[in-house]
């Protein structure tokens, strides 16, 4: 149960991560004339700042979600994952 609400949430906020990356890529673009003005500084920093929260909650979700995971599989007797593929 837990584990399907994380991974919906991960879902969601790696959603959230591409919209505010894509917003980011676009308003830099519309604003790259503009970057010594207010204005245009202001909007390109809110974009980022932006993208920035929204991916630091996709890896706080993800983060979540592994050590749930982790903590299941040791609970339950199986060996640790492998990352290496070894």
């Amino acid at each position: 149960m837990l584990q399907q609400s994380l991974s919906r949430e991960m879902a969601l906020r790696s959603r959230a991560y591409r919209a505010a990356s894509e917003a980011h890529e676009c308003i830099r673009a519309e604003f790259q004339d503009m970057l010594d003005s207010y204005d245009g500084a202001s909007a390109v920093y809110r974009a980022a700042r932006n993208e920035s929260f929204a991916l630091r909650e996709y890896r706080r979700v993800v983060r979540a979600l592994l050590a749930l995971i982790v903590d299941e599989r040791t609970d339950s007797g199986q060996s640790s994952i492998n990352i290496t593929g070894c």
